[in-house]
């Protein structure tokens, strides 16, 4: 299942959650960053537009492999993976501060 959320504030374009098939990640990443590439010209320029993908931990591996075929294959002009300290891949935590079972990743146009 795939939410579509904006936020004209936050700039979160949208959520796909984690019951996203594995599969799908590649089509759905790169599907998002054309609507990104897209949407570039007209986005304020104090604006990042975000997209998170969520995933379940035992993809991490399958997950990190194919953010770096991306990457080699190439987004489109200006839309990227959000990265700390090279990182790509976050935990997600719940309301009491511990992690749960999914991962995700964030695809943004700065």
């Amino acid at each position: 299942m795939v939410t579509y959320l904006v936020s004209k504030d936050s700039g979160d374009m949208g959520l796909a959650d984690g019951s996203t098939r594995i599969e799908q990640i590649p089509l759905l990443v790169m599907r998002i960053a054309d609507i990104f590439s897209k949407l570039a010209s007209i986005k304020p320029p104090d604006r990042m537009f975000s997209y998170c993908v969520q995933f379940r931990t035992e993809y991490k591996a399958t997950v990190k492999a194919m953010l770096a075929d991306m990457k080699r294959e190439g987004l489109p002009i200006g839309t990227e993976f959000y990265e700390i300290d090279g990182n790509s891949i976050f935990e997600i935590r719940g309301n009491s501060g511990g992690i749960v079972y999914n991962l995700c990743f964030y695809l943004i146009c700065k």
